[in-house]
């Protein structure tokens, strides 16, 4: 099988697993996990990727439930806060290294505006100021997401994206094809 071809594999793979994390933390409520696994994989993946794993929870939601008002709101700063938080998170390189002051205050930040992000639909949606008593627990949470995304990313990014040598052989077949 060509690389091209694993790598997309592999990305898909990633997209769906955390999807399906998203999908999972669902089923506990009373834990309130849910919009953390989702900046999680913001934070972990990317914009683009993390958003792409958000939809497709999304997506096997609305399969599974109903359509309602509250649903809506939910699923949208679910979505809104993936994307905001993989933004500014950013992808994840293979240059990066394990720890670097640039790579923690980009996931520093990624996390504190997906939290804020949901916390803003909250209160839009909701009209109430419940969240605030889950407040310090996702402080804890938040913690956890900083250094789980910073540990990991290195790592998930020589999986996801391709090394010097494909770089040049992707080069090479685009050459051909011209």
């Amino acid at each position: 099988m060509k690389t091209i071809a694993k790598l997309k594999i592999i990305r898909g793979s990633t997209t769906i697993f955390f999807a399906a994390i998203i999908f999972i933390c669902g089923f506990f409520p009373e834990l309130n996990i849910q919009i953390a696994s989702a900046v999680l994989s913001g934070c972990i993946l990317g914009g683009i990727q993390g958003a792409g794993s958000a939809g497709i929870f999304i997506i096997t939601q609305f399969i599974f439930s109903g359509f309602s008002l509250e649903q809506v709101g939910n699923f949208t700063a679910i979505f809104t806060s993936t994307f905001i938080s993989g933004f500014v998170s950013g992808s994840p390189s293979i240059i990066e290294k394990k720890f670097s002051a640039q790579i923690f205050f980009k996931v520093f930040f990624g996390c504190i505006a997906g939290f804020s992000i949901y916390y803003f639909f909250e209160s839009l949606f909701y009209k109430n100021l419940n969240w605030i008593y889950f407040l310090s627990a996702d402080i804890f949470k938040c913690i956890g997401i900083i250094i789980f995304s910073i540990a990991i990313r290195p790592k998930l990014a020589t999986l996801l994206f391709p090394p010097k040598e494909t770089e040049k052989e992707i080069e090479e077949l685009i050459k051909k094809l011209k």
